[in-house]
């Protein structure tokens, strides 16, 4: 894999920051900067760069063994970042695994409706 600058590759990394816009993850900044009394623009900015190199590997976890052990990997990394800010309970544990359960029936579920659809 080459890396291009190709015109085409920046109108879709445009088009791929407008997928990684999420209300979950706003949410979340915004609950852990007022939790712990911090700048939540700050917390973005910061996290977002640190975030580079997390983005590029799951790319590469997706590329080489498949979105199954992405969603696994972003459960551990859910975990992990809960563990950081001492923000686990048993009760968040079980709050991500379901909600992880839900997203792998998401993946599931979506691969197996365009193999119908599109054959």
């Amino acid at each position: 894999m080459e890396l291009s600058v190709d015109p085409r590759t920046f109108v879709v990394a445009i088009a791929f920051s407008l997928f990684i816009l999420c209300p979950r993850l706003a949410g979340m900044c915004s609950i852990v900067s007022r939790t712990r009394g911090l700048n939540p623009y700050v917390v973005a900015a910061i996290g977002v760069v640190v975030s580079i190199p997390l983005v590029l590997a799951m790319v590469y976890v997706v590329e080489k063994y498949g979105v199954y052990h992405a969603v696994l990997v972003a459960i551990v990394t859910d975990v992990i970042s809960g563990l950081i800010m001492g923000l686990y309970s048993l009760r968040s544990l079980v709050e991500v695994l379901v909600l992880a359960l839900f997203i792998w029936v998401e993946v599931v579920a979506a691969d197996h409706i365009v193999r119908y659809i599109a054959g």
